[in-house]
């Protein structure tokens, strides 16, 4: 840094800086663009031309002495140009995006020159905050938390994976700013590809609502891989891929809850922890879909953990369960469980739709007779938690005793030999 040139003294933590404006408002997110901008790129007022956005072009912060000239026309120009100073005199700063918006910001002249890296600093910023913008500008996002949805109306609001695209984004793009195996020019250059592609799968949203005309397991499955790749090229992470053995036909709403929520699972499954193997495995069977996230963390996936919040939040609003277990030996396990249309069973596949694979297991063990103790010794795990998960079962089958659950169970074919 040449003497003269403005800096902040420290550097900010980008990650933090990104999530608070990003958590901003949409009314707000000027100004907390301006506000974390500041101690990389010192001025007095900011101006945001938006991309898609009819009702609000211009978004300004700052003296509106400073801001008034800059109608969205003339601020298109100012950022066509290129010019570094206001038709009355003052500097500019301008950043451009993939988006078609612009972020102008306005100085005194004569100001401190800025220091390359803050200036640099400061364009990643803007690039992720517009893809943010243009994801926001394309409507209001589905309530997928909602109860009383019909899981069919799930599938369709789950189309465009909103909140957890929005997700995976941020944490791939973080990622690459977090690589210690990329320089600065290639972390932005590839943080700004990763950014254009997210606006781009924003605005296929609308065009994969519309051609529902069907898909199967093995092509959904090769989508994810694509998009996984993608998700994990700057983490030292070998990925290993089981697909499914049989190329079950699904309808196009279905394969997009299947690769949204598998995604959504292997980021929880790498995002806090430090695993060097991830094994992701599809298996399909009497119209269901069990997704299998494997890591070799030593450190357990917490139940408070975001990332599997929203694991759960997704699986839960098409039907479906999600369980995280850790094994010293094999290490972290996601699994959800699906239903991808009705099974050869039916009604009692539909009952046995919302059961976890450990449940399945506890219920298979009920139905054979066993008791608490019994099926803790087989699996290992110990009586209170065999408690726990037969209590769950009857919730979830809505019965009041075992014998009832191992009715549901034979009725659906669910039954195992009782060991000797």
């Amino acid at each position: 840094m040449t003497h003269g040139e403005a800096t902040s003294r420290d550097t900010p933590d980008l990650p933090a800086v990104l999530s608070r404006v990003l958590s901003a408002p949409r009314a707000h997110t000027a100004r907390a663009l301006s506000r974390e901008l500041h101690p990389l790129v010192p001025h007095t007022a900011l101006v945001v031309l938006t991309g898609d956005c009819a009702r609000a072009p211009v978004q300004s912060v700052g003296p509106a002495s400073w801001t008034a000239g800059l109608t969205p026309l003339g601020a298109r120009d100012l950022l066509a140009s290129g010019s570094a100073a206001t038709p009355d005199g003052r500097e500019a700063i301008t950043f451009h995006s993939a988006e078609g918006a612009g972020l102008i910001l306005l100085r005194e002249n004569g100001a401190p020159p800025i220091a390359p890296r803050s200036r640099d600093a400061a364009a990643l910023v803007w690039d992720i905050v517009a893809v943010a913008l243009a994801d926001r500008a394309t409507g209001d996002r589905a309530d997928w938390a909602s109860s009383n949805r019909e899981a069919a109306s799930a599938r369709s609001a789950a189309l465009d994976g909103a909140g957890e695209s929005h997700a995976t984004t941020l944490t791939a793009l973080l990622a690459t700013l977090r690589s210690t195996r990329l320089d600065d020019a290639r972390a932005r250059r590839d943080a700004i590809g990763l950014a254009s592609d997210a606006l781009l799968a924003v605005r296929r949203g609308t065009e994969l609502e519309r051609d529902l005309t069907g898909s199967s397991a093995k092509a959904a499955f090769a989508e994810l891989r694509s998009r996984a790749i993608r998700l994990l090229e700057h983490r030292e992470i070998t990925l290993d891929w089981q697909e499914p053995a049989d190329d079950d036909a699904w309808g196009k709403d279905i394969a997009q809850v299947a690769v949204t929520v598998s995604r959504a699972a292997l980021v929880a499954a790498v995002e806090n922890s430090q695993p060097t193997r991830v094994q992701l495995s599809w298996v399909t069977a009497s119209g269901r879909l069990r997704i299998e996230v494997r890591s070799d963390s030593a450190t357990p996936i917490a139940a408070d953990d975001p990332a599997l919040i929203l694991v759960e939040n997704l699986a839960g609003a098409v039907g479906g369960a999600v369980t995280a277990a850790h094994d010293a030996m094999w290490g972290a396990t996601i699994t959800v469980e699906l239903s991808t249309g009705p099974g050869r069973g039916g009604a009692q596949d539909d009952l046995l739709a919302a059961l976890s694979r450990r449940e399945y297991e506890i219920l298979a063990a009920v139905a054979a007779g066993m008791s608490n103790r019994q099926i803790a010794d087989d699996l290992s795990i110990s009586e209170h938690t065999v408690k726990f998960h037969v209590h769950n079962v009857l919730g979830k089958l809505g019965v009041a005793n075992r014998a009832h659950a191992a009715a549901i169970a034979h009725d659906a074919g669910l039954s195992r030999a009782r060991p000797g």
